[in-house]
């Protein structure tokens, strides 16, 4: 029966890490935003965002006083005071970028090191057509911990990575 327990410990093991995934709480623009915060707390470290905007259709869950504050190529979700992240955009700025404990992400990440890094999300790579035609090679990769309502996608065009998207599903 020790075995049985043992075998299935070793299996359960091995299953978790197959499991690549990203923590939000880890998660910092530039290592100075991280991917919640207020307000007041982004005014301390900067006077003035780039700009802020109404959510266009679709692009957010919440109802009521919703904005979207843009900031060097990403965008955050702005509720009662609350910034949240949304995505980034590195077509729009090259200097910034996002970083985790155990990995980081600008215009210079390739797909060849990304599939490296993360070769089982990679294995479900999809094509993604844009509005406008454009065609990406998207991946996505499943949050780990809170928020779990999401998941990270990943665009590259050309096998450089052009936007990193959190994707919240509406309940």
């Amino acid at each position: 029966m020790k075995l049985l327990y043992f075998l299935l410990l070793i299996s359960f093991t091995a299953i978790a890490q197959d499991i690549e995934s990203l923590s939000w709480k880890e998660g910092r623009l530039n290592n100075r935003l991280d991917l919640s915060l207020t307000k007041k707390e982004y005014d301390k470290l900067y006077k003035q965002p780039d700009s802020i905007m109404a959510p266009l259709a679709g692009e957010s869950c919440t109802t009521g006083n919703v904005k979207m504050l843009y900031h060097k190529g990403a965008k955050y979700e702005l509720v009662n005071d609350m910034l949240s992240f949304r995505s980034i955009d590195f077509r729009k700025n090259n200097h910034t970028f996002l970083s985790f404990k155990n990995d980081w992400f600008d215009h210079t990440t390739t797909l060849k090191a990304f599939k490296k890094t993360y070769p089982n999300a990679s294995e479900f790579m999809e094509d993604f057509i844009t509005d406008d035609g454009d065609v990406f090679d998207m991946v996505s990769l499943l949050p780990q911990g809170e928020p779990d309502n999401f998941e990270w996608l990943f665009y590259f065009n050309d096998g450089k990575l052009v936007i990193i998207e959190c994707l919240f599903t509406c309940d």
